[in-house]
């Protein structure tokens, strides 16, 4: 590719390397590391060294994917938020200041991605979950770190599946934690395990615990549709409730319980969990927070309209404001005090510190990138657009500005520009509801021009939920998903080939000969080289198939035949379960900020930026799975600096 050759000119070269409860046993690994601050990040090569898993990453200044948590320390001059990108990072509560990170091993697509923390109430312990690793048991384990150093000093080993919810109770005694594995677990003040809650058939999103004069009260919830509550005390399921949708957050004040979730109300219950009141609500609500006096209950969402709603405990409820500035899904909410708050999420994952009477911003923090609504190419020039405006799905926005790889000069020129085509010869694509969640095109249906259905193309939370934006390839079909999932198909609908880089939604693809060029929540640009598609020939994954046989005769207990296997995915349009598929990176990812600084970098290293550009980019250096993470810029490394800087 040309633009491969235009990008090795004026660079520096950078090194990388690139069931059943009872199956795991408690475990908490106690870890001695050494801490290290953005204080003196800036003499990172003097005390550490690349590790072979060290990850080239983004930094833009605020978080680059959702918002999953925030919650205010003890003195409320700082708080804490943790994110989908990886991260978890302490604000300065007055200033807005990124003070510093806490970060641990990740990897790549969604490893390292961090769903739930929860911290102590001497503000002594950070607890932090999530799909932490690949494997399972890795993957499963809870992160104790010392919070005030950043330091990894233990790891909780038992669950058998991501953990996604962690709480600790206000009086420190317990950690409670809930996960894929169905399970709800109980810790002690020093974390060893000291119970497991079995009760749920399906996985717990939400769990909560409440100190009662005389016990703890345990909540949980999750995709059965059923709360449960647990007396600690006497280790048992003490009631239940049935919903008729997935509850997914809870919280709670001095006398109720708060649940909300894939529905548009917010139950109250009492402790004995009876249903109290429905609050009924014009968006989704998604995430909950009471105020410290528990008088008021805020509620982000996870839907249009984008209201963030504040609701009077004290007065049956009632809704006395709604802050408004936010553009999209905010669930992670947090009071400073009982006037404040602090709110999350939206299109470029911007957080607010808000008044909660008149809804008056005091701070908005946001890091310098956009999410890349729309792009198109001609030929070494790449066109973008970051305003949201929908005309179909494969165009988002209009195209703003275009940056020419080979003179790596930005322009106003997008016309003739080319897109991504969802109509090849004597095929077209129609997106339509389906899928696991029913989304909207959350299935692709592939057409012959007599209007004959040739394939359905179906997507699950296993690869990337929707077809947000799709198209022909030489006859092949590109689509791209949630969670940075492009998958390509043959006609016939089975999957040839994954593509691997993006972090955030594909919201937009472009194509011109060989050369796909992609656009993401994730703030980047990506260009991939699709040669190798031509020559693939698609065959049967005999390891793949051969586990999933073994699954289902546990789940049935029958034998099961490769063809009878094979068949069952068919008829559920999942034939891309057990084909072999080819596995792509980008030739190059460009990240342009918000005031025209760009870098744009190589999977092998290689990159080059503008005069301020090399600042976004840096290494997460990963080291073993017990010992934390750091970030260093790669300036900070004397012999990664470029040889020249581009104007």
């Amino acid at each position: 590719m040309k633009i491969i050759k235009y990008l090795l000119i004026a660079t520096a070269i950078i090194f990388l390397g690139c069931v059943k409860q009872s199956g795991i046993k408690p475990k908490v690994i106690t870890t001695k590391n050494k801490n290290m601050t953005d204080k003196n990040i800036s003499k990172i090569h003097e005390s550490y060294k690349l590790t072979k898993n060290s990850i080239l990453k983004l930094d833009t200044g605020g978080h680059s994917n959702l918002i999953k948590d925030i919650i205010v320390i003890k003195d409320k001059s700082e708080f804490i938020t943790a994110s989908h990108d990886k991260t978890i990072k302490v604000w300065d509560s007055k200033s807005g200041k990124l003070k510093r990170k806490i970060l641990g091993k990740i990897g790549s697509g969604k490893i390292g991605r961090i769903f739930s923390i929860a911290l102590r109430n001497d503000d002594k312990y950070l607890a932090v979950g999530g799909m932490l690793a690949k494997n399972t048991i890795d993957g499963s384990v809870i992160r104790i770190y010392d919070y005030k150093s950043g330091n990894l000093v233990k790891l909780l080993q038992s669950h058998e599946n991501v953990v996604l919810d962690l709480v600790f109770s206000k009086d420190g005694n317990y950690l409670i934690s809930s996960s894929g594995d169905k399970t709800v677990k109980v810790w002690d003040k020093d974390f060893n395990l000291i119970h497991t809650f079995n009760d749920n058939k399906k996985i717990i999103n939400a769990v909560d615990i409440i100190k009662t004069k005389d016990d703890y009260l345990i909540i949980s919830s999750g995709k059965e549709n059923i709360v449960h509550l647990y007396s600690l005390n006497k280790k048992k399921l003490i009631e239940t409730y049935k919903n008729d949708y997935t509850l997914k957050y809870i919280t709670h004040n001095s006398s109720e319980i708060a649940l909300c979730g894939d529905g548009d109300k917010i139950l109250i219950f009492d402790y004995s969990l009876k249903l109290l009141k429905r609050i009924k609500n014009q968006t989704e609500p998604s995430g909950l927070a009471y105020s410290s006096s528990g008088k008021y209950l805020a509620s982000g969402f996870g839907v249009s309209p984008a209201f963030v709603n504040v609701y009077d405990s004290k007065d049956d409820y009632k809704k006395v404001s709604s802050f408004e500035k936010h553009s999209n899904t905010t669930i992670a909410l947090a009071f400073i005090d009982e006037d404040t708050i602090i709110s999350g999420g939206g299109y470029n994952f911007e957080i607010y510190i808000w008044k909660r009477k008149s809804g008056k911003v005091i701070k908005k923090i946001e890091g310098v990138g956009k999410r890349v609504w729309r792009v198109a190419i001609k030929g070494d020039k790449i066109a973008y657009g970051t305003k949201f405006n929908y005309i179909s799905h494969n165009e988002r926005a209009k195209l703003e500005k275009s940056f020419d790889l080979r003179t790596l000069t930005f322009s106003n020129d997008t016309k003739d520009f080319t897109s991504i085509s969802n109509g090849y010869q004597k095929h077209y694509i129609l997106h339509d509801f389906g899928g696991d969640y029913g989304y909207d095109d959350g299935v692709l249906k592939i057409y012959r021009n007599n209007n004959s259905l040739v394939s359905i193309i179906s997507r699950d939370a296993t690869n990337g939920y929707r077809h947000i934006t799709y198209g022909f390839y030489k006859g092949k079909i590109i689509s791209g998903g949630c969670d940075g999932v492009i998958k390509i198909y043959n006609i016939e609908g089975k999957e040839l080939a994954t593509l691997i880089g993006h972090s955030g939604d594909i919201l937009s693809m472009a194509i011109e000969n060989d050369r796909l060029v992609t656009g993401s929540s994730d703030q980047t640009i990506k260009i991939w080289d699709l040669k190798k598609i031509d020559k693939f020939i698609p065959s049967i994954d005999k390891e793949a198939l051969a586990n999933q046989i073994a699954d289902a005769e546990i789940q049935t207990g029958r034998v099961w035949g490769e063809k009878e296997m094979m068949k069952f995915w068919d008829k559920r349009f999942k034939s891309y379960k057990y084909m072999k598929k080819l596995r792509i990176k980008p030739k190059i990812t460009l990240f342009i900020s918000k005031d025209n600084e760009w870098i744009a970098w190589m999977e092998n290293g290689h990159f080059v930026s503008s005069k301020n550009g090399a600042k976004y980019l840096g290494f997460h250096i990963n080291y073993t799975k017990d010992k934390e993470a750091v970030f260093a810029p790669v300036g900070s490394f004397k012999k990664f600096k470029k040889t020249k800087i581009l104007k």
